[in-house]
């Protein structure tokens, strides 16, 4: 589980008066990694996670005196303990990348995320070598092509980050709170044994887009061409660009898990419309239950038959909202989502024309 870890100045003096002092203190967070099994990504995580903590004050007491004796000051130079926030993988990850390497831009000390060589950002959007960073699942997921993957990193700094999911990862960070959504809150809880607070409450902000889970969606999306060569959006584009586009596609793009009893995970705007559900409402929502009864054994054989062909063209059936309109489903696609490792993750189907009876 990743945390994102803040620790300032005292006063907000400075604590890197020139770059000996940023390689000093990277030096000495690597030792401390290194020994407390903390993996570094530009954000940490650990398998124990009193072993972050342990891993700051092993900096702390080699790094404090190191500069007051270099500059001839004394006393403290923090201001008080570190704050971290535990951050969702799936959900906030690479926008919590995306929110700590464009701090330097955003602070007016480079104009451009390359331009500040003391970050992750030449190792995530151009793979250079440093031996302090690990990289995290979600990352590699990107692609297992690192060409691609940096590649796709890079272009993602195109689209700049939702005020509200910075004012969001500002807020939890300095409260000490995870960063989530509530079944993650309560993962958390469950683990701690007590209640945790969250800065501001609800479903994540996806980035860009409330009801979009960009590595879901370029999953979907590059099932889809690896199956039947269709391409849905211009591969070019970065993830949260083609997750965008998808979530407001004039066509109809639902998914389901891949657990005993499916759960819908995903649908785009014209799904949530058809469906008469909000997000909330269709992600809780058993994929059974989006046919009566009398549908149900004729829906799964064709999800049977999609398992083992990969994909089924021309699809006709019946569905039902939430308010009981009943429609029926012409000239679907219904495929296979494969994630990097090659594994079954769900199904997804895709339909432009239906009819209500």
């Amino acid at each position: 589980m990743p945390v994102h870890v803040v620790i300032r100045g005292n006063n907000r003096q400075t604590v890197f008066t020139e770059d000996s002092d940023r390689k000093a203190y990277l030096d000495w967070l690597k030792e401390a990694t290194e020994k407390e099994e903390v993996n570094v990504h530009l954000l940490l995580s650990a398998n124990d996670p009193s072993h972050i903590s342990r891993v700051m004050q092993h900096i702390g007491r080699k790094y404090v005196p190191y500069f007051n004796h270099k500059y001839g000051k004394s006393g403290t130079l923090w201001e008080g303990r570190f704050k971290s926030s535990m951050i969702e993988s799936e959900q906030y990850i690479l926008c919590c990348y995306r929110y700590i390497e464009l701090n330097p831009v955003r602070a007016n000390m480079v104009t451009k995320p390359e331009d500040w060589k003391w970050s992750s950002y030449a190792y995530n959007a151009y793979g250079e070598k440093d031996k302090l960073i690990k990289p995290h699942a979600v990352y590699l997921a990107i692609d297992s092509d690192k060409n691609k993957r940096i590649d796709y990193y890079r272009d993602s700094f195109k689209q700049f980050l939702h005020p509200s999911l910075i004012n969001d990862l500002r807020a939890v960070v300095q409260t000490d709170t995870p960063l989530g959504d509530d079944g993650f809150k309560k993962h958390i809880e469950q683990l701690l044994g007590m209640t945790v607070g969250y800065a501001k409450r609800g479903r994540p902000k996806n980035c860009p887009e409330k009801g979009t889970d960009p590595l879901l969606v370029y999953r979907m999306i590059q099932s889809l061409k690896k199956l039947k060569g269709v391409e849905l959006v211009d591969s070019s584009l970065s993830m949260e660009e083609q997750a965008t586009q998808v979530f407001h596609a004039p066509y109809v793009l639902i998914a389901h898990n891949a657990t005993a009893d499916p759960v819908f995970q995903y649908s785009n705007k014209k799904g949530l419309e058809l469906f008469e559900m909000s997000w909330d409402e269709f992600t809780q929502l058993k994929s059974k239950y989006s046919a009566e009864p009398q549908n149900r054994q004729e829906r799964e054989q064709l999800l049977n038959e999609v398992i083992a062909k990969g994909y089924a063209d021309n699809y006709s059936g019946i569905r039902i909202s939430k308010t009981g309109r009943r429609f029926q489903i012409k000239a679907a696609t219904v495929w296979n989502i494969i994630d990097e490792n090659n594994r079954k993750i769900g199904q997804a189907a895709m339909f432009r024309d239906y009819t209500y009876l």
